[in-house]
This record gives C-alpha cells, structure tokens and sequence, in this order.
C-alpha cells in the first residue's frame, strides 16, 4: 500500500508542475512584458504545492507502516 501511495504521490506532484507550468502561466509568445500575465493568478502556489507533494511522498514512505511478508 505504501509503495502505491508513494508513487501515486509523486505522479500527481509531477503531474500538478507541469499542468501549472506550462498550462496555467502566462501565454506562450506573449509579444511584450504587459501582456504576460498568468492565466491563473495563484499558479506558482500550485506549482510550489505540486513540489511539496512530490517530497512529501519520502515522508508517506517512510511513515506508513510496512507490511510483513512472512
């Protein structure tokens, strides 16, 4: 469980970056500095959120109880 918990994690941290940074900020070809506002005015929180993620699964990892294999 741990192990899938982990990756699930880290999937969606990745997946929460990209999405933020090439899907929420500012538009591609902006031709002048005014006119490159962000989409999504908060989007380099969700791209901070997506990297917590990412480095919190270490700490799921480590936490979660492992299960026995006898």
């Amino acid at each position: 469980m741990r192990k899938g918990l982990t990756i699930g994690m880290i999937v969606g941290g990745i997946a929460l970056m990209v999405i933020s940074y090439f899907g929420l900020t500012a538009p591609w070809g902006a031709e002048s500095v005014a006119n490159s506002e962000p989409r999504l005015q908060f989007a380099p929180l969700v791209f901070v959120l997506g990297v917590m993620m990412a480095f919190g699964s270490a700490l799921v990892y480590e936490m979660l109880p492992d299960r026995d294999e006898d």
